[in-house]
């Protein structure tokens, strides 16, 4: 159960952070 909530975490973070960079390029 850890080892899931673990991946789940890392998965919405690196979610983010694509959202995040998507974000950084359009707005150059």
């Amino acid at each position: 159960m850890n080892i899931n909530i673990h991946m789940n975490i890392i998965g919405h973070i690196e979610f983010i952070l694509d959202n995040f960079k998507l974000l950084l390029v359009k707005s150059l």
